[in-house]
């Protein structure tokens, strides 16, 4: 069995996946690299990903595939995936391969001792090229390092700290044969249903500091660029909706596991509310706040009490002038809106 499944999501890669591909191979044979060629149809993408295939062919494998969106691309690689833990990294992004190192001699030590977690976190660093500005996400002051722990050996996370899919390598079990999880398709910003619904089954954590992710910002056509963003406000407007059904099967949860997901809940209704108010969607956070209220109000209660839930609920123009602000401060400290 391979240690570690990645997969790639390639859409008309073919100009950076190669920065990509390459710091995974690092990896050595422990690697099964799973390349989805998801419907590209204006360059090379599908004839590199092949190109891998061919030249490390017990590593690589090529996935061809009709258009699907990111996650669909997720799903494929999912259902491919042959290593005990999973991983995703976006095809304009890269792992630093000493790190990568570090991670793969811990996971292995937790196959050799069949002793694995659920998920395993690690850094990673917003790198925005553009304006040669970097910015380390880590955990030191939240979770224990480098052994294994529950959720009440965490502490609860700062405003400004959040967990995104660049920190997670999960056990590929966990997604596949216990959850079921099955990404929305042709739908921008399902990464964030990935970082959120398995941490409801996850129990067994592990945190490895290392700095492994690079997170690669600046691209004006990336999804999460502000004028993306901006453009596709519905379909983050969707995706909150999907977490919140997603949340009515989590009422049962309490203590620490119960506040990480409150957290990353309240972070993403934040973001859905700064983008609607520079759009003309401003009467949609209203909406999501009600839906969250009927369908889960343990859930709201502890959400709209949150810091950042309570920001994104103060009415009128002052509420709105402090969200803004806080966007304004975020970008000059992160590199983007």
């Amino acid at each position: 069995m391979k240690t570690l499944s990645i997969v790639v999501p390639c859409y008309n890669s073919a100009a950076y996946m190669r920065t990509c591909i390459d710091s995974l191979l690092t990896g050595g044979t422990d690697m099964q690299i799973l390349i989805v060629d998801d419907g590209s149809d204006r360059d090379r993408t599908g004839e590199i990903a092949d190109e891998y295939a061919r030249n490390y062919p017990g590593i690589c494998r090529a996935i061809h595939q009709e258009n699907r969106g990111h996650g669909g691309a997720i799903n494929a690689g999912l259902a491919a995936a042959e290593g005990m833990f999973f991983k995703v990294v976006d095809s304009d992004d890269w792992l630093e391969p000493e790190a990568l190192r570090s991670m793969l001699s811990v996971l292995n030590r937790m196959m050799r001792r069949q002793d694995c977690a659920d998920v395993v976190f690690s850094n990673y660093i917003y790198d925005n090229r553009e304006r040669k500005h970097t910015k380390t996400m880590q955990y030191r002051k939240y979770f224990p390092q480098h052994r294994m722990f529950g959720w009440e050996e965490t502490r609860p996370l700062g405003l400004s700290t959040y967990v995104l899919m660049h920190a997670l390598i999960y056990r590929t079990a966990l997604l596949r044969e216990e959850i079921g999880l099955h990404l929305p398709e042709h739908t921008y910003y399902e990464d964030n249903i990935y970082s959120f619904v398995p941490m409801a089954r996850a129990q067994r954590l592990y945190y490895v500091d290392v700095d492994l992710y690079h997170y690669m910002l600046g691209r004006p056509d990336q999804s999460v660029s502000t004028e993306m963003m901006l453009r596709r406000v519905r379909q983050q407007y969707r995706i909150n909706r999907l977490m919140i059904k997603a949340a009515e099967d989590m009422k049962s949860l309490t203590g620490r596991q119960a506040g990480f997901l409150t957290h990353q809940m309240a972070l993403i209704f934040m973001v859905t509310t700064v983008l609607c108010l520079q759009t003309r969607h401003r009467d949609q956070p209203a909406k999501l706040w009600k839906l969250l209220q009927a369908s889960n109000p343990g859930l709201y209660t502890m959400v709209a009490h949150s810091a950042m839930g309570r920001a994104a609920r103060i009415p009128g123009p002052v509420g709105h002038g402090i969200i803004l602000l806080g966007n304004y401060v975020g970008q000059k400290i992160i590199g983007f809106r």
